[in-house]
Protein backbone atom coordinates (compact mmCIF):
# COMPACT_ATOMS: atom_id res chain seq x y z
CA UNK A 1 0.00 0.00 0.00
CA UNK A 2 1.64 3.49 -0.66
CA UNK A 3 1.24 6.27 1.35
CA UNK A 4 2.20 9.80 0.68
CA UNK A 5 5.60 10.80 1.46
CA UNK A 6 4.15 13.83 4.00
CA UNK A 7 1.87 11.60 5.81
CA UNK A 8 4.84 9.07 6.76
CA UNK A 9 6.94 12.23 7.50
CA UNK A 10 4.38 13.79 9.89
CA UNK A 11 3.72 10.07 11.40
CA UNK A 12 7.51 10.15 12.45
CA UNK A 13 7.48 13.83 13.89
CA UNK A 14 4.26 12.96 16.41
CA UNK A 15 7.50 10.92 18.13
CA UNK A 16 10.10 13.24 17.65
CA UNK A 17 12.07 11.19 14.50
CA UNK A 18 12.64 13.37 11.39
CA UNK A 19 12.06 10.79 8.95
CA UNK A 20 12.56 13.74 5.89
CA UNK A 21 14.59 12.81 3.32
CA UNK A 22 15.81 12.89 -0.12
CA UNK A 23 18.49 11.87 -2.48
CA UNK A 24 21.04 14.62 -1.50
CA UNK A 25 20.89 13.39 1.94
CA UNK A 26 24.29 12.26 3.31
CA UNK A 27 24.55 8.66 5.19
CA UNK A 28 26.18 10.26 8.22
CA UNK A 29 22.83 12.12 8.47
CA UNK A 30 20.42 8.59 7.34
CA UNK A 31 22.15 6.58 9.81
CA UNK A 32 21.40 9.07 12.69
CA UNK A 33 17.58 9.03 11.72
CA UNK A 34 17.47 5.21 11.36
CA UNK A 35 19.36 5.23 14.74
CA UNK A 36 16.34 7.75 16.52
CA UNK A 37 13.95 5.26 14.88
CA UNK A 38 16.03 2.13 16.78
CA UNK A 39 15.94 3.74 19.57
CA UNK A 40 11.94 4.23 19.83
CA UNK A 41 10.24 2.20 22.07
CA UNK A 42 7.25 -0.02 21.21
CA UNK A 43 5.17 2.38 22.54
CA UNK A 44 6.41 4.82 20.57
CA UNK A 45 6.66 2.62 17.27
CA UNK A 46 3.15 1.93 17.46
CA UNK A 47 2.11 5.67 17.98
CA UNK A 48 3.84 5.99 14.57
CA UNK A 49 1.72 3.19 12.88
CA UNK A 50 -1.70 4.58 14.53
CA UNK A 51 -0.47 7.95 12.82
CA UNK A 52 0.56 6.48 9.66
CA UNK A 53 -3.53 4.41 9.30
CA UNK A 54 -5.41 6.91 10.96
CA UNK A 55 -3.83 9.92 8.04
CA UNK A 56 -4.32 7.27 5.39
CA UNK A 57 -7.47 5.92 6.34
CA UNK A 58 -9.25 6.13 3.14
CA UNK A 59 -6.17 4.26 1.18
CA UNK A 60 -6.58 1.51 4.78
CA UNK A 61 -10.08 1.06 4.09
CA UNK A 62 -10.07 0.06 0.41
CA UNK A 63 -6.91 -1.77 1.22
CA UNK A 64 -8.90 -3.95 3.53
CA UNK A 65 -11.59 -4.04 1.23
CA UNK A 66 -9.94 -5.09 -1.62
CA UNK A 67 -7.93 -7.55 0.18
CA UNK A 68 -11.23 -9.34 1.87
CA UNK A 69 -12.42 -9.66 -1.28
CA UNK A 70 -9.47 -11.52 -2.72
CA UNK A 71 -8.96 -13.73 0.21
CA UNK A 72 -12.58 -14.99 0.76
CA UNK A 73 -13.94 -14.73 -3.10
CA UNK A 74 -14.46 -18.47 -3.83
CA UNK A 75 -16.09 -20.10 -6.91
CA UNK A 76 -19.32 -20.28 -6.48
CA UNK A 77 -20.79 -22.05 -9.57
CA UNK A 78 -18.98 -22.92 -12.96
CA UNK A 79 -21.90 -22.03 -16.29
CA UNK A 80 -21.42 -23.56 -19.60
CA UNK A 81 -23.53 -22.36 -22.19
CA UNK A 82 -23.03 -24.39 -25.82
CA UNK A 83 -24.31 -21.92 -28.00
CA UNK A 84 -27.13 -24.03 -29.71
CA UNK A 85 -28.60 -25.58 -26.15
CA UNK A 86 -29.87 -24.28 -23.05
CA UNK A 87 -27.10 -23.37 -19.95
CA UNK A 88 -26.13 -25.79 -17.65
CA UNK A 89 -24.63 -24.93 -14.18
CA UNK A 90 -21.98 -27.17 -12.27
CA UNK A 91 -19.83 -26.33 -8.68
CA UNK A 92 -16.39 -26.57 -9.67
CA UNK A 93 -13.99 -26.38 -12.65
CA UNK A 94 -13.62 -30.23 -12.98
CA UNK A 95 -17.32 -31.04 -13.56
CA UNK A 96 -17.23 -28.04 -16.37
CA UNK A 97 -14.99 -29.70 -17.88
CA UNK A 98 -15.86 -33.56 -17.58
CA UNK A 99 -19.07 -31.86 -19.06
CA UNK A 100 -17.79 -30.05 -22.39
CA UNK A 101 -15.41 -33.19 -22.87
CA UNK A 102 -18.47 -35.63 -22.88
CA UNK A 103 -20.51 -33.37 -24.62
CA UNK A 104 -22.24 -34.18 -27.52
CA UNK A 105 -22.36 -31.57 -30.16
CA UNK A 106 -24.09 -33.98 -32.83
CA UNK A 107 -27.16 -34.55 -30.42
CA UNK A 108 -28.77 -31.10 -31.46
CA UNK A 109 -30.03 -30.15 -34.89
CA UNK A 110 -27.82 -27.38 -35.41
CA UNK A 111 -23.93 -27.71 -34.54
CA UNK A 112 -22.15 -25.75 -31.99
CA UNK A 113 -21.74 -22.18 -32.80
CA UNK A 114 -19.56 -21.39 -29.20
CA UNK A 115 -19.47 -22.53 -26.18
CA UNK A 116 -19.84 -20.07 -23.20
CA UNK A 117 -17.96 -19.87 -19.95
CA UNK A 118 -18.85 -17.85 -16.56
CA UNK A 119 -17.11 -18.64 -13.61
CA UNK A 120 -19.00 -16.95 -10.83
CA UNK A 121 -17.74 -16.38 -7.44
CA UNK A 122 -19.54 -15.45 -3.94
CA UNK A 123 -18.59 -11.99 -3.77
CA UNK A 124 -20.48 -11.10 -7.66
CA UNK A 125 -17.71 -11.15 -9.25
CA UNK A 126 -17.36 -12.80 -13.17
CA UNK A 127 -15.17 -14.04 -15.17
CA UNK A 128 -16.69 -14.95 -19.01
CA UNK A 129 -15.05 -16.67 -22.15
CA UNK A 130 -16.52 -17.31 -25.46
CA UNK A 131 -15.02 -20.10 -27.40
CA UNK A 132 -15.67 -21.50 -30.92
CA UNK A 133 -14.68 -24.88 -30.43
CA UNK A 134 -14.50 -27.28 -27.22
CA UNK A 135 -10.89 -27.70 -27.05
CA UNK A 136 -10.70 -23.76 -26.35
CA UNK A 137 -13.05 -23.82 -23.81
CA UNK A 138 -11.37 -26.77 -22.20
CA UNK A 139 -7.88 -24.75 -22.34
CA UNK A 140 -9.30 -21.65 -20.83
CA UNK A 141 -10.62 -23.59 -17.99
CA UNK A 142 -7.46 -25.71 -17.44
CA UNK A 143 -5.42 -22.91 -17.55
CA UNK A 144 -7.81 -20.59 -14.87
CA UNK A 145 -7.88 -23.70 -13.01
CA UNK A 146 -3.82 -23.11 -12.66
CA UNK A 147 -4.30 -19.74 -11.76
CA UNK A 148 -6.99 -19.86 -9.68
CA UNK A 149 -5.03 -22.66 -7.43
CA UNK A 150 -5.74 -22.58 -3.68
CA UNK A 151 -9.35 -21.25 -4.05
CA UNK A 152 -11.88 -23.21 -2.86
CA UNK A 153 -14.20 -24.96 -5.90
Amino acid sequence: MYFPYESVIGAFKRVGVDAAFDEKTAEAVLSRKIRAWKALGEAERLRVAKALVETNADQVQRFVEKLKRAVTRRIKSVRILPLHGSAVEWNSVEEAIAFIEKYNEQSEPQPVVKYEVQVLYSNGDRIEGQFADKRDAIKFLRAYKRNAEGEAE
